[in-house]
């Protein structure tokens, strides 16, 4: 099964890219904030940009693709835990996991995603 983690590969290819989240962790989708949504042409932060650090609750702008061979359970179980110590419900843990597997699931391994909002690009691809 693929999944995301954060990675620092291809960093600075933007002026805006940040990685703050642990190097390797796995990462969910967040949503984008509020003044975001609101100002979609001219966002007041990189959120619409992100991926958070499961565990860290940090952010990242971008994400490797990687083989795992976690099973679905085990991963809900991880992003569950995150969620919970992050001050998020862990009763969201299935949807933010199934999530990652969906978008992880359409891109090879070892390609490196970037996002804004709901669109997934290859910023690097094996």
């Amino acid at each position: 099964m693929r999944l995301l983690t954060a990675t620092a590969r291809t960093q600075g290819m933007r002026a805006d890219d940040y990685c703050e989240a642990v190097l390797g962790e796995l990462v969910w989708i967040p949503d984008p904030c509020l003044g975001a949504l609101l100002r979609p042409a001219d966002p007041p932060c990189a959120c619409h940009r992100s991926f958070a650090g499961v565990i860290s609750g940090a952010g990242t702008t971008t994400a490797l693709v990687v083989e795992t061979d976690l099973s679905r359970r085990e991963v809900v179980g991880l992003v569950g835990r995150g969620a919970e110590a992050n001050g998020w419900p862990p009763s969201c843990a299935g949807h933010l996991s199934d999530a990652v597997l969906e978008i992880a699931g359409r891109w090879p391994t070892g390609t490196v995603l970037e996002r804004t909002f709901d669109q997934f690009r290859a910023r690097w691809a094996p």
